[in-house]
């Protein structure tokens, strides 16, 4: 009997030091915690799979949680703070993270920063707070852009007035919006430079219904003599468009906004609408969970430049861009594989 128990011993001392032998030989694969708010709407979901597959390109592991498994009982804060405790003991080692709302991220912040993780924004940015990285659009460089490619055509198209200048409406968008003032300035970044361009009109407005006021007034006020339209969010192109339609006018305008959005997709293939900037979300998801993982590695990384939020400066990455049109799938900084036709079926900037 001693001598089996002998013989068992040594077998399971054996088995055991295979096990940990192996367990140590073991690749092991950076864990990235993604702490979100949702993946009910089109636009996270589409995120998520970017991430998704972004992670198991690289090798990752990806933890992702968000707030709607969170129980009636506890508040959006509460929960993020639960999750973080359950990431904690994954042994994540970094976070990036879309807030729920401004109510959450200070206590996250300094949950995150006493366990010593880099934390990385990704297109919300909270007053006040500094992450290790910022992840969001440049959205001055895509309202030049959509500017750029629509006075382009302007001119392929020799859509002048009988003084051969350029009458433009721009739709600013809404002042509360920081990205709407951004893209503003983006398209006058453009419009300042050419002198043939004149505005006729450039008001904000903060819904389509607006967008479609605004329109219609300036089209009835210059008897349709508008050749430029620039629309600062996706949002209102549906209404500026119809606006457009409505006064025979839209086969000669040329128009460019921003986002990308479905109903602006629809109107490109429809030959209504002429262009859209695309922020591209997916792949400024994936940018996230790659940047996410090289700080946590201590790789060098240098951001692209510095975004002041209130009374500190954050690093900023911005996101790739692309431009949509109908006479060809894509313009700009990136490519697409697939036709339009089948990008309008994809949820590239819905908004949320």
């Amino acid at each position: 009997m001693s001598l089996l128990r002998q013989l068992l011993g040594t077998g399971a001392a054996v088995l055991l030091l295979v096990a940990i032998g192996c367990r140590q030989r073991a690749p092991t694969e950076p864990l990235i915690g993604v702490l979100s708010d949702t993946d009910q709407t089109p636009l996270r979901a589409w995120m998520r799979r970017h991430m998704e597959e972004a992670a198991r390109r690289k090798g990752i592991r990806l933890l992702w949680t968000d707030q709607d498994e969170r129980p009636p009982e506890l508040s959006p804060a509460e929960w993020e703070l639960i999750q973080l405790d359950r990431m904690w003991a994954a042994g994540i080692m970094a976070l990036v993270y879309l807030p729920h709302d401004q109510s959450t991220p200070e206590e996250v912040f300094r949950v995150v920063r006493e366990q010593g993780i880099p934390l990385v924004l990704l297109d919300r940015v909270p007053p006040n707070l500094r992450p290790d990285a910022l992840v969001w659009s440049d959205f001055r460089e895509a309202g030049r852009q959509a500017a750029l490619e629509a006075l382009n055509a302007v001119r392929r198209w020799g859509r002048y007035n009988a003084d051969h200048a350029v009458n433009a409406l721009v739709v600013e968008g809404s002042p509360r919006r920081l990205e709407e003032r951004q893209t503003t300035k983006g398209f006058y970044d453009v419009l300042d430079e050419v002198p043939n361009v004149r505005v006729v009109a450039a008001e904000p407005v903060e819904d389509p219904t607006q967008a479609f006021q605004l329109v219609s007034r300036v089209l009835n006020d210059y008897a349709g003599n508008v050749q430029l339209l620039l629309i600062a969010s996706t949002e209102y192109v549906g209404g500026a468009l119809l606006a457009a339609q409505t006064h025979g006018a839209a086969d000669w305008i040329v128009s460019a906004g921003v986002g990308a959005g479905l109903e602006a997709c629809r109107l490109i293939l429809q030959g209504v609408h002429d262009f859209e900037v695309d922020r591209m979300p997916g792949e400024r998801a994936a940018m996230a969970v790659e940047i996410a993982r090289r700080m946590a590695a201590g790789e060098p990384i240098s951001p692209h430049g510095t975004f002041v939020n209130g009374r500190v400066q954050v690093p900023v990455f911005y996101g790739p861009l692309r431009i949509l049109s109908r006479q060809k799938r894509c313009l700009g900084r990136r490519s697409l594989a697939e036709p339009l036709s089948s990008v309008v079926s994809l949820p590239f900037n819905w908004q949320d």
